[in-house]
């Protein structure tokens, strides 16, 4: 394979930035197939999917780079970060059209994601060999990403084991509800969970329809997508986009031309993972309402991605000095636009977080442009539609003043939760009041940002009741400010220095040593635990899976099911399975068997819910309440002008899985 060579720039190096980001995100990726294809040793592995789980995600991070860097773009923006983040974002919308439109292009795809993937991988990481080769960064990246996986895998909705769990009857019911609505989303194009027919279900659904048009794509069921295709693609694309965002900051901030390669140095990599593992106990975490969002939430994840993108775009946008009335920057703005929307779609709450931080800038700067301010008011418009497409009918949240301090993390915990919750926020404020008072002509603006962003963070969670989604939007507040410190840890660095030699050379330096040591002492024993904690988890449940057994009878069913779903689906088409097929043997307060038929078939249950006092995940089955009793319908002439009423043209009677009966 012939490697393209390129000349190193040695201005700012912008090129290393980007290339950092791609080379370390990668490795990731291959560090979550890795520990995904060791645990499922001595069971069924398909290895077929994750090689294109793989293939699709090296293809996704490393072409855009490889075509900046290779013809040298640098033309669009006034920088590669956004050029990077612009060419991703069509790509991820590129292949979302072409799984929705073209399903069958996948014979032909999967072979350019995988040769263009591992060429354009084995092109970035040499590039990025030219100037600053580590092995230590290999090697660390690679297990940062099995730890990721280890996290991803062990939070109990998203498992290698999944097969085995549902045999076990120890599914996930989370793992059920979003493979549902992903499935009837694939097939019918509706948002719903597919009980009782396809009443719609008012749902953040984005990251759905998403990962229902991926999911095509790889032709893969959504189920095993969720499971391999998401992690592997998605948290990789994550980690880019937040180095990314970082690199271009840095150029904001960055107040004199660098002659030589910045890099990143290691107080960047230690703030990453100190933030990333934590070094507090997680049941303390949960307990100060700060539970690991990003790694039992996929919308949550995939909205953090789109967002630092967008960032990364908009950051450019501001520090060049295009004029807003030129057409580009016009449909640019539009393009924003479209994709911001789309973010309330995945997550609702950062909508929220765009419009009015958008709002306090311009306001702030004194921003006169005619197109921005009309921008401006069109996405608040459209932001309100979109709340009210994404409205949880049961969470709409009624006012209850404190809310979130008496119910998510009660007053006891509160002294320690204005200190630890807010920590970032605060560690920001003395980094700026430290870093003005060295340099001169600092802005305050970053501060203010963050102080802005926090406050609106904290103040719906406080006045209204959110439910568990209160810590969305707190944890959302502590984002910002994490990837200003991270995009000036060279100016921390230097404050460091600064501070000691001011002081004292051995004095300074012996508290340093000191201080370190105390903080390994308190914090290290809580890193460690966090560090391996996941690793035992997958193993324990990796020995669970290897003793599972499973009822005959209802192992059988679930393989008829899963037989539906690898099948032709059949259009305009829902599946009938009686009350008193044993399938319902379940007698759990809360069962969760429906979800298990539409997640496993893709078919839209013609009934559903077959217990109706089930109050677990209330907002998902609130629109099936008042559905009267279950019908026990023998004659099959009711039956199909059952479900002809309700919109379907055909039934598929579970009893007699090669029977298709056609409803005219």
């Amino acid at each position: 394979m012939k490697l393209v060579q390129i000349k190193r720039i040695e201005a700012d190096s912008v090129f290393d930035g980007l290339l950092t980001a791609v080379v370390v995100s990668s490795l990731i990726a291959i560090g979550m197939a890795l520990i995904y294809l060791v645990s499922r040793t001595g069971l069924p592995i398909d290895y077929l999917s994750i090689l294109k789980a793989l293939s699709v995600s090296l293809f996704v991070l490393n072409t855009p780079a490889w075509v900046i860097v290779h013809y040298g773009l640098k033309r669009m923006m006034s920088s590669v970060q956004a050029e990077y983040a612009i060419v991703l974002l069509g790509i991820l919308l590129s292949l979302a059209l072409i799984g929705w439109l073209l399903p069958t292009a996948t014979i032909l795809l999967i072979p350019i994601f995988f040769v263009g993937g591992v060429t354009c991988w084995i092109n970035c990481t040499q590039w990025w060999g030219q100037h600053q080769t580590s092995y230590l960064m290999i090697c660390f990246s690679t297990l940062f990403g099995l730890w990721i996986g280890a996290s991803v895998w062990s939070q109990g909705n998203l498992t290698p084991f999944i097969w085995e769990k549902i045999l076990d009857q120890t599914v996930h019911s989370e793992t059920l509800f979003h493979t549902s609505i992903t499935n009837m989303l694939r097939y019918y194009q509706v948002p719903s969970t597919g009980l009782d027919g396809l009443p719609k279900l008012q749902y953040h659904y984005g990251s759905h329809l998403l990962f229902a048009a991926v999911s095509k794509l790889l032709n893969t069921s959504s189920l095993n997508f969720y499971q391999l295709g998401y992690p592997v693609i998605f948290f990789p694309l994550l980690s880019v986009s937040l180095i990314n965002a970082v690199t271009q900051l840095r150029q904001v901030f960055c107040r004199r031309k660098v002659t030589k390669s910045v890099g990143f140095g290691k107080l960047f990599w230690i703030i990453s993972v100190v933030w990333l593992i934590g070094v507090l106990p997680t049941p303390l975490l949960y307990k100060l309402g700060m539970p690991p969002l990003l790694f039992f939430s996929e919308s949550y994840c995939v909205v953090m991605s789109f967002s630092l993108l967008l960032f990364s775009i908009i950051a450019a946008r501001l520090q060049s000095k295009i004029s807003i009335k030129q057409p580009s920057s016009i449909v640019s703005l539009f393009v924003l636009l479209f994709f911001i929307l789309c973010i309330g779609l995945i997550k609702i709450s950062h909508l929220y977080f765009f419009v009015l931080t958008s709002w306090y800038y311009v306001i702030r700067t004194r921003q006169k442009s005619a197109w921005l301010l009309a921008t401006l008011v069109v996405l608040s418009i459209g932001s309100w539609f979109v709340y009210r497409e994404v409205l949880l009918l049961d969470h709409a949240g009624g006012f209850w003043l404190f809310f979130y301090f008496t119910q998510i993390i009660t007053l006891k915990w509160l002294p320690v939760w204005l200190i630890i919750g807010l920590g970032s926020t605060w560690a920001y404020l003395i980094f700026v009041l430290l870093r003005n008072k060295h340099y001169t002509q600092n802005s305050w603006l970053d501060l203010e940002l963050v102080g802005w962003v926090t406050f609106i963070g904290i103040l719906p969670p406080v006045l209204f009741n959110l439910g568990p989604n209160a810590n969305y939007f707190v944890d959302a507040t502590r984002w910002l400010s994490f990837i200003l410190i991270l995009s000036q840890t060279q100016t921390l660095e230097s404050l460091i220095k600064n501070r000691l030699v001011v002081t004292g050379s051995w004095f300074a330096y012996t508290a340093v040593r000191i201080g370190t040591l105390l903080v390994l002492a308190i914090f290290g024993g809580s890193f460690l635990f966090n560090f391996s904690a996941p690793f035992e988890k997958m193993y324990k449940d990796r020995n669970q899976a290897l003793i599972v057994t499973a009822e005959t009878n209802r192992q059988a069913i679930l393989q008829k099911l899963k037989y539906l779903g690898e099948t032709t689906h059949l259009p305009k088409t829902a599946l009938y399975m009686a009350e008193s097929s044993s399938f319902w043997h379940d007698q759990a307060p809360c069962s969760d068997s429906g979800l298990l038929v539409t997640g496993l078939s893709g078919y839209s249950l013609l009934e559903g819910m077959p217990n109706q006092k089930c109050n677990y995940r209330k907002y998902a089955y609130s629109l099936y309440e008042q559905r009267p009793k279950t019908l026990s319908i023998n004659n099959l002439s009711e039956l199909c002008q059952y479900a002809q009423n309700r919109g379907f043209a055909k039934v598929i009677v579970f009893t007699i899985i090669d029977q298709t009966i056609e409803c005219q």
